[in-house]
């Protein structure tokens, strides 16, 4: 049987659109660009074949790479039933919607890998959860939703009875309230929540000193005093008393200031922690003109040397 030329072009077209089909760019190119090369072609189909291999032309190797890449993660997606895997093959279908620009993929995507975290997070098991948690704490990072992080974060803790698990959570949303929403007032109120749950809870301490370092806003040293003042003296590890003491010191609140400096040294307190509470109360007591107060101190602060 003879095939003409019209008849040839046809299925170099459809070999190259074959091509395409099956992420091979350059041979789909070779073949369109042969079916334009035909010399006995009707002028419409002549036409056709010259637009068939323009498109192909115009196909960017990037995007093109891109597209194929999404055609495999979403063949694998399909292959996978464990759902950590599945939850990170979705992080990276949404990395390659977002480089392709493609926008309604990339909210669709989110959506899917919104719905799989939730119902990971639903769950009992622990590494699922834990799985589930970093997925939505990056999307909404991702999208600058620092407060559902915090939200996240207090609603986990709200589920334990675990008390130190609460705290790790609480000062999570905290962070992620300081540093995220740049709110120092929540961030300081969560940590109040955080050490209400687990007095000695090392990062909740650690965290509000940051937090009082870093502002100079008077604020903040107000919602320090008020959070912390509504734990009790037992509540609140030396370090924190200390804290509490500097905030209320520059509030220029001295009677407060005083006396939590000395219920942190009539508690049990490192030498280097004695050390700075009886140099920030020998100040006081100097400013109020109490000499004969500030005898001890010195005593104490010499025997501590």
């Amino acid at each position: 049987e003879v095939i003409d030329d019209a008849a040839r072009a046809r299925l170099l077209m459809l070999a190259s659109d074959l091509h395409l089909r099956n992420d091979a760019l350059e041979p789909a190119e070779r073949a369109a660009r042969a079916a334009t090369e035909l010399a006995d072609l009707p002028e419409p189909l002549r036409h056709q074949t010259a637009r068939h291999l323009e498109q192909i032309v115009q196909i960017d190797q990037g995007e093109f790479d891109l597209r194929k890449r999404r055609k495999t993660l979403l063949a694998k997606l399909d292959d996978t039933l464990f759902p950590i895997d599945r939850l990170q093959i979705f992080g990276r279908l949404r990395e390659t919607a977002r480089a392709l620009g493609d926008r309604d993929d990339l909210e669709a995507t989110t959506a899917r890998q919104l719905d799989l975290a939730h119902e990971m997070l639903a769950g009992n098991d622990l590494d699922l959860r834990d799985a589930a948690i970093a997925s939505l704490r990056d999307l909404f990072a991702e999208s600058g939703e620092y407060g559902r992080i915090v939200a996240l974060y207090e609603e986990l803790a709200a589920r334990t009875a675990n008390a130190d698990e609460a705290a790790e959570r609480l000062t999570a949303a905290a962070r992620f309230a300081w540093s995220g929403q740049r709110d120092p007032k929540l961030a300081v109120a969560i940590v109040r929540r955080a050490l209400d749950r687990a007095p000695t809870h090392a990062p909740a301490t650690a965290l509000l000193g940051e937090i009082a370092g870093a502002s100079d806003e008077r604020e903040v040293d107000a919602t320090i005093c008020d959070e912390l003042s509504l734990l009790a003296p037992r509540q609140r590890p030396p370090l924190l008393t200390l804290r509490l003491a500097e905030a209320a010191l520059r509030l220029e609140r001295r009677e407060q200031a005083q006396g939590v400096l000395r219920q942190l040294l009539a508690g049990e307190a490192s030498v280097e922690l004695r050390l700075q509470a009886l140099s920030l109360l020998d100040g006081l007591l100097e400013g109020a003109g109490r000499t004969h107060d500030r005898i001890p101190l010195l005593e104490e602060r010499l025997e501590l040397c």
